[in-house]
């Protein structure tokens, strides 16, 4: 992934697997936070989480970002 402006939001969606949430949180719009998750998905090949009934599940890959990503955000931010 080559813009990693993104990975906040990516955090967010993945700890809150709600879009309205993160967009609230990041003080954007939902719309804004859903063109965000599309530019996410494109750059991981994956869709990251998934609409099941009126919740997100993460698929297997969404599960492994949120175990690695609050590492690799640490370290960016050191």
């Amino acid at each position: 992934m080559n813009n990693y402006k993104l990975l906040p939001a990516l955090m967010s969606i993945l700890q809150t697997r709600n879009l309205t949430e993160s967009a609230r949180q990041l003080n954007v719009t939902q719309s804004a936070i859903s063109k965000t998750l599309t530019q996410i998905r494109a750059a991981f090949d994956d869709k990251i989480v998934i609409r099941e009934g009126n919740q997100f599940i993460l698929t297997r890959k969404g599960e492994e970002l949120k175990t690695q990503l609050p590492v690799l955000m640490q370290t960016f931010d050191n």
